[in-house]
């Protein structure tokens, strides 16, 4: 995702891949350069686009050219998110069979892992994507 801003950064101001979910939750990445978050700092005044900031901006397309990266396969129904006591259990379970071996693991790396141990996603399966 970086190499993509940089190498458009003059295309776009805001490059995510949350416009349209196909990443796990808790895998969320936005880019925005310093000037468009001093402008949404300016121009946003409702409470809630002052303390989150990137709605303000992906809430104006017409006004801010907005990019999505998706992932090949739809894997959004994932959580490797930490909100709950449940997410933390298992991302915990992960880190534990991964780190050790690779410290250094990836998100293909993880998603091994659970297709090996699928009964690991329901430790979570009740959890809900908080806004």
């Amino acid at each position: 995702m970086i190499n993509f801003y940089t190498n458009n950064i003059e295309k776009y101001d805001y490059v995510s891949n949350t416009l349209k979910r196909t990443y796990p939750q808790g895998m969320d990445s936005e880019i925005i350069s310093f000037d468009i978050l001093k402008e949404a700092h300016l121009n946003a005044y409702d409470p809630f686009d002052r303390e989150h900031v990137t709605p303000f901006i992906r809430s104006r397309p017409s006004r801010y050219c907005l990019h999505n990266i998706e992932h090949s396969t739809n894997l959004s129904n994932y959580r490797l998110t930490v909100d709950t006591s449940e997410d933390f259990e298992l991302v915990e379970k992960i880190f534990e069979e991964l780190f050790f071996t690779n410290p250094e693991f990836k998100m293909k790396d993880i998603l091994t892992v659970l297709e090996v141990n699928s009964e690991w996603l329901s430790i979570n399966s009740h959890g809900k994507q908080r806004s």
